[in-house]
């Protein structure tokens, strides 16, 4: 009795063992999906010099648009957005794409120094965007622009396709086979011991 009861606690401990493995990466997985929500780069898509009149070509979906100017993140100043920039987004043949205007979310470093988001925009379409930006205010400071970002629930969205697509390969597989050899690795044992004990008596 004592020595089943103590094969029956091993094998509890080796699937609680498992099922934490298992969970721990699954969380590992979320983090690395909804991450890429918050790790885009700003001028992924490109970027027009403020004042400027410059077409760039834009994935269908939201992109996030962000003022940007090469001021070195380190010297400690605040990136303030130009009181009277503006901007707008046309498509062929000449119409208007509509702009949210967002703001107060913060400042991010960029490779080229800082940049914070002005707005957000649903292309309806794959293809060149006319992107014409006014600021007199902004001549006075360090290459000022607009840069073009995918928005974050897109960008979760394709690392969620990255994901499945391989998922569906041979890592998919090789997963797969790891979550079956945890999840019976503890029944193998428990039987191998049941054959010891019987062989025993």
């Amino acid at each position: 009795m004592r020595g089943t009861g103590r094969a029956r606690l091993t094998d509890e401990r080796g699937f609680i063992s498992a099922s934490l493995a298992i969970g721990i990466a699954l969380v590992a997985l979320i983090i690395y999906i909804v991450s890429a929500g918050f790790s885009g780069a700003t001028d992924q898509f490109g970027s027009v010099p403020v004042p400027g009149d410059t077409s760039i070509e834009l994935p269908k979906g939201t992109i996030d648009i962000y003022y940007s100017e090469g001021t070195d993140p380190d010297a400690g100043i605040d990136l303030v957005v130009p009181s009277d920039l503006k901007f707008r987004v046309v498509h062929p043949p000449n119409t208007y794409v509509d702009v949210t205007v967002r703001g107060g979310e913060g400042t991010k470093e960029t490779d080229n120094g800082l940049a914070t988001v002005v707005g957000e925009m649903k292309t309806p379409f794959e293809g060149n965007y006319t992107i014409q930006a006014e600021s007199d205010d902004a001549q006075q400071r360090i290459t000022p622009s607009l840069t073009f970002g995918e928005g974050k629930f897109d960008a979760i969205g394709d690392r969620l396709d990255e994901v499945i697509d391989t998922l569906k390969g041979p890592v998919g597989i090789l997963a797969l086979l790891v979550i079956v050899i945890l999840i019976f690795i503890p029944r193998y044992q428990r039987a191998k011991r049941k054959r010891s004990y019987k062989d025993k008596v």
